[in-house]
């Protein structure tokens, strides 16, 4: 018997083209540029503004660091990148922006301090993960590997 649902499933009944989450990325992104992965992170220039993006599965970042990957991204929402493989163009993960803390140590809130304490932690956990990953595994580490990134003030940048 045929329901909607098993049409709906079955794609060769109607000459359908199953669609993945990879090329609604693909679709909608209107940012594309194919860069190499250094630190752990992404950074990009879109309309003469420097972002920073940080890569926080150890997985990706073994599997990617070092290497050329396709960035995708919107201008709508910047707040996230999705990274594709250079070669084949499949979907590969994601990379969140960095947030830059204002001013010096003495002129900032307690906000901005929180923030650089979480993004420590955040650090030192994905660094314990990758070292557990690489104890287990064979994979060696990129030459700038363990350099992770780092919250920077405005003034740096």
């Amino acid at each position: 018997m045929i329901t909607p649902n098993s049409i709906y499933n079955d794609t060769s009944l109607y000459g359908g083209i199953p669609v993945t989450p990879g090329d609604f990325i693909k679709i909608f992104c209107d940012v594309e540029r194919v860069l190499k992965i250094k630190r752990s992170m992404v950074r990009m220039e879109i309309e003469k503004t420097l972002y920073h993006y940080t890569l926080s599965d150890p997985g990706i970042i073994l599997k990617i660091n070092g290497t050329a990957v396709i960035v995708r991204a919107t201008k709508r929402d910047l707040s996230k990148v999705y990274l594709f493989d250079s070669k084949t163009d499949s979907f590969i993960g994601f990379a969140n922006q960095n947030l830059l803390v204002y001013g010096d140590i003495k002129s900032m809130s307690s906000k901005d301090k929180f923030a650089i304490q979480r993004h420590g932690k955040k650090i030192r956990r994905i660094k314990n993960e990758c070292d557990k990953r690489l104890a287990q595994n064979t994979i060696e580490p990129a030459d700038d590997f363990f350099d992770l990134p780092v919250y920077q003030s405005k003034k740096s940048i």
